[in-house]
C-alpha cells in the first residue's frame, strides 16, 4: 500500500498502469505514465524498503510511458 501511495506523491494521477515481473530475489515494477512520473517513482522507490525487509526481495522500478 505504500508503494502504491508513493507512486501517486504529485497528486496528478500520472500512473495508469504497473506491470510486475518477478525474478528470483527481485519484484520488477515496470510503471505506465502519463507524461513525467519521475518523482512518483523516485518516492516509490523510498518507500519500497520495507517491502523489501519483509519478503526478503529486491524491488526494481522502470518508467514507461502509457500505451
Amino acid at each position: 500500500m505504500r508503494i502504491a501511495e508513493a507512486l501517486d506523491h504529485s497528486h496528478r494521477q500520472r500512473v495508469m498502469k504497473l506491470r510486475a515481473s518477478f525474478q528470483r530475489g527481485a519484484v520488477g515494477l515496470e510503471v505506465h505514465a502519463r507524461g513525467d512520473a519521475t518523482e512518483d517513482v523516485r518516492d516509490a522507490n523510498r518507500s519500497a524498503e520495507l517491502f523489501e525487509k519483509e519478503f526478503h526481495v529486491r524491488v526494481y522500478f522502470r518508467q514507461s510511458p502509457a500505451s
